[in-house]
C-alpha cells in the first residue's frame, strides 16, 4: 500500500479535509465506545477550529496515494510561547495517532510518528506522551520503545443509581468537621481569589498520581492568564465549565472539583480535576465536594444521564469516594511516553 504523510492545518469549517480528520476520530472513539451517541460533527469542528491562544495543535494525515483517502491522523498537543509556563515545559508534548481499523500494520502509525519526532526536534522538545487503550496501540508503544507510565481509568456514574441520602449524608458530616468552611460555585473565578485558585489548581493537579513515576508529566497546570482564556474559549463553544471551591475560615482555598457540559451532547457530564491540598486533608472536603457537585448537576442539568471522570488506578483516597458514590469502571487507560533523546522512534 502506498501512503503519504501531509501536515494538515483545517482552512475552514467547510474544509473537506476536515470533516474525513473527524471521521477518523469518530471512528476510533466508536471503537472503544461502542454503546455511546455520537456527537455532532459541527460541535467537533467547533472544538478543532476555536484553540487556546497558549496552545498549539499541529496535525498530519495520512493519505492513499491512488484514492486520496484518509487512513490515518496525528496531532500534538503543546504549550506555546504564548502560555507564561511555556519555558518550564517547553520539552514536552502530548500527541495521539489513530489509524483507520483494517489499514493498520501497514507502517502508517510508524511514518506518521516519523513525522511527529522530526517537527517535535526541530522545537526542542524532548518528551512525547500519549494513551492508549486497545491491543494495537499497546503494540505499538512497546514496538517504539514507549514506558508506561501509569493505568488510568475512566469511571462513569449513571445518575439513576445514585443514592442521594448518602450523598446529603457526606454533606452532612463533612460540615460538621469542617465547620466554617464554606463551598463557593464559579462559572467564571473571580480577580479575588484567581492568582491563588491557579496555585491550587496546579499543585492538586500535580498530585495525581499517573505522574509519580516521572514517565507521564503533567502540561495541564495553569495561571490566572491562562485560565481567563480558557473561561472565554468554553463560553464561545457554547459549553458549560462550572467549578466548586471550598474556602478555610482564613480565606484560604483548600480544594476543589470541576465538570464541563456541552449542550449538544447533554446526556453526558465529564468530571475533571478533584482535589484538596495536603495540609487540609482528613476533614471529608472531597467528600463534600463530590457531593455537591452532584446535587447541582441534578437541579442544573436534569436530562443528564452520566457522569464519567478519570482515576490512576493507585489513586486509593479517590478511587474509594467514587466507588461509594457507585462509579463503575468503564474502560482502562494506559499513559505513556516516548523519549526523543534514545533511538529514534518510528525506527527511521
Amino acid at each position: 500500500m502506498e501512503f503519504e504523510i501531509i501536515e494538515f492545518t483545517p482552512a475552514g469549517f467547510d474544509d473537506p479535509l476536515l470533516e474525513e480528520y473527524i471521521k477518523i476520530g469518530l471512528a476510533s472513539d466508536q471503537e472503544i465506545y461502542p454503546t455511546d451517541p455520537v456527537p455532532p460533527i459541527e460541535r467537533i469542528k467547533s472544538d478543532i477550529l476555536k484553540q487556546h491562544p497558549h496552545y498549539s495543535n499541529p496535525r498530519w494525515l495520512a493519505l492513499e496515494k491512488d484514492s486520496g483517502k484518509v487512513l490515518g491522523i496525528a496531532y500534538m498537543e503543546y504549550k506555546n510561547e504564548n502560555s507564561p509556563e511555556y519555558a518550564d515545559e517547553a520539552h514536552v508534548s502530548f500527541f495521539d495517532i489513530k489509524v483507520l481499523k483494517g489499514y493498520r500494520r501497514n507502517g502508517i502509525g510508524t511514518k506518521l510518528l516519523q513525522e511527529l519526532t522530526v517537527y517535535s526536534q526541530k522545537i526542542g522538545k524532548k518528551k512525547l506522551m500519549g494513551e492508549f487503550c486497545i491491543d494495537s496501540g499497546k503494540q505499538f508503544t512497546e514496538k517504539h520503545k514507549g514506558r508506561i507510565g501509569s493505568e488510568h481509568g475512566e469511571n462513569r456514574l449513571y445518575i439513576k443509581d445514585i443514592n442521594w441520602e448518602l450523598v446529603h449524608s457526606w454533606i452532612s458530616e463533612a460540615k460538621g468537621k469542617a465547620q466554617d468552611v464554606t463551598i463557593e460555585t464559579y462559572t467564571v473565578i473571580p480577580d479575588s481569589i484567581l492568582k491563588e485558585f491557579c496555585e491550587l489548581y496546579t499543585e492538586t493537579e500535580a498530585q495525581a498520581p499517573d505522574y509519580d513515576s516521572g514517565d507521564f508529566e503533567s502540561i495541564w497546570g495553569t495561571n490566572p492568564q491562562e485560565r481567563r482564556e480558557s473561561e472565554k474559549l468554553i463560553k464561545e463553544k457554547g459549553k458549560s465549565w462550572i467549578t466548586m471551591v471550598s474556602h478555610e475560615p482564613d480565606g484560604h482555598l483548600s480544594g476543589l472539583t470541576e465538570i464541563y457540559f456541552d449542550p449538544s451532547i447533554p446526556y453526558f457530564i465529564y468530571q475533571d480535576l478533584t482535589g484538596v491540598r495536603e495540609q487540609y486533608r482528613g476533614r471529608n472536603l472531597g467528600k463534600w465536594l463530590k457531593a455537591e457537585m452532584l446535587l447541582y448537576i441534578k437541579e442544573h442539568f436534569p436530562q443528564a444521564e452520566c457522569i464519567a471522570t478519570g482515576n490512576s488506578h493507585r489513586n486509593a483516597p479517590m478511587l474509594s469516594i467514587n466507588h461509594r458514590l457507585g462509579f463503575k469502571k468503564y474502560i482502562t487507560w494506559y499513559l505513556f511516553s516516548i523519549n526523543l533523546n534514545e533511538p529514534n522512534p518510528g525506527n527511521k
